[in-house]
């Protein structure tokens, strides 16, 4: 916990070389795309077929999509977002401790990334990790501190999932396939791209440093279990104008590849192993 950035950044007079990228990997040196038409999809759209429609469009053309008027209050959104704020402002034992009450510690606190041992260059990160589900089951192992951290985040873990769960089974309507097909289970948006054989795009996430203004993200990912076997779905394949892309494999596989590779999109597509 030594190496939290939380735990040396506002008093080191100097940054650590390790925290120093070369200038053709630093952010402010890198082109993106601008486009500002990412699709905003209004979930107050009374037309669940024309929603629907929306999802599919968005998932084929940009792999990503906003959702406005989605159910989840900015009540709790804000308040999600101010309790989060408040467990990485503690001391550092003190987080240590919060983390430390899950006997598989899957309720982790790192800095960089998971590899931060073997890593040569380190990103300006903390990141809080745990599992939200199922609930019941998963809440004793959060945080007790801040104290209204397990009653605010365990509403926001249920909402969000709500809202999740809804998406998932329009896709399912919308690529055909039966209801309750992800069984409010997906993951990474490589996995997505495989499961759909391509129909449905990735996109790439990229977030740039700010170098004036602190960020902070809270996000909740819906993964398969880890003995999922991933593969193009069956009805989604024609061996003669649609043939699978993507070679099968098992989510625990892709899971500590894509974390022992740092997210690297370019290793993680390699791992996919095109069969084509």
């Amino acid at each position: 916990m030594e190496n939290l950035v939380s735990n040396w950044s506002r008093t080191a007079p100097t940054l650590p070389k390790s925290y120093i990228f070369p200038p053709d990997k630093r952010p402010d040196q890198l082109t993106f795309p601008l486009d500002k038409t990412i699709p905003v999809i209004d979930f107050a759209n009374h037309d669940p077929t024309s929603t629907m429609e929306q999802i599919m469009k968005a998932g084929q053309e940009y792999g990503i999509f906003q959702v406005i008027n989605h159910g989840v209050s900015k009540e709790l959104l804000d308040e999600t977002m101010k309790v989060v704020k408040e467990f990485h402002a503690m001391p550092t034992e003190d987080k240590a401790r919060e983390c430390s009450k899950d006997p598989k510690k899957r309720c982790r606190l790192y800095t960089s990334s998971e590899n931060f041992s073997t890593e040569e260059l380190h990103y300006w990160r903390d990141a809080l990790v745990h599992p939200c589900h199922p609930l019941e089951e998963q809440m004793q192992f959060w945080p007790e501190n801040p104290i209204r951290y397990r009653e605010v985040v365990g509403k926001f873990t249920i909402e969000v999932r709500k809202l999740a769960n809804k998406i998932l089974e329009m896709i399912s309507q919308g690529l055909g396939l039966s209801p309750g097909f992800f069984g409010g289970e997906l993951c990474e948006n490589p996995v997505v791209l495989v499961i759909t054989n391509g129909r449905l795009k990735g996109a790439e996430h990229r977030v740039v440093t700010n170098s004036g203004l602190p960020r902070t993200t809270t996000s909740l990912f819906i993964y398969p279990s880890n003995d999922s076997l991933i593969k193009p779905e069956a009805t989604l394949v024609d061996a003669s104008n649609n043939p699978p892309l993507y070679r099968a494999f098992h989510y625990k596989d892709f899971r500590s590849y894509f974390i022992s590779n740092t997210a690297d999109a370019k290793k993680v597509h390699e791992f996919m192993d095109r069969y084509n």
